[in-house]
């Protein structure tokens, strides 16, 4: 059985080698260091890039050898609502890296030709289809004729 620690602990793991492989994707500004900007959405299915943001364990895990500001890593986390917003900030540049559904990280692929790719999976789940108290939906099957609604088109849900 997985510990709520131990998956946190391989997703820093994971996530701190894929930051130090971005080295060189991330701003070199007028200060010393390395900026990485990183996606993320600010809801449960991104309980990782949630946990990592608050806790600052991403930025204590890459600055550990620094011996000088030249060799800090510095984060500045970016909060999208949607998968799409995220792919254009990533087409952009105004994005490093991020945390992402899968429809989107599709759709990114395709329209990169292969340029961005999935590098690591965070989560498992976390989108669910539901339906109010009372309803006499009981299976998919149901929904035939029906209209459901989505958050976006081009999101997770959309598939």
């Amino acid at each position: 059985m997985k510990t709520k620690k131990g998956s946190i602990g391989i997703c820093l793991t994971v996530f701190a080698v894929v930051a130090f492989a971005l080295i060189g994707c991330g701003s070199q500004g007028s200060s010393k260091g390395l900026k990485v900007n990183i996606g993320y959405f600010n809801n449960v299915t991104h309980g990782q890039a949630l946990y990592m943001k608050q806790e600052g364990t991403l930025e204590k895990a890459l600055n550990k050898g620094a011996t000088s500001t030249e060799d800090e890593v510095s984060i500045r986390w970016n909060a999208f609502n949607a998968g799409p917003a995220e792919v254009e900030a990533l087409f952009s540049g105004a994005i490093d890296i991020g945390f992402i559904g899968p429809v989107p990280a599709i759709s990114a692929n395709v329209k990169s030709k292969g340029d961005v790719t999935v590098i690591a999976g965070a989560s498992n789940a976390g989108a669910e289809l539901v339906k109010s108290a009372g309803s006499a939906i009981e299976s998919v099957k149901d929904l035939d004729g029906k209209t459901i609604s989505i958050p976006q088109i081009g999101n997770t849900q959309h598939l």
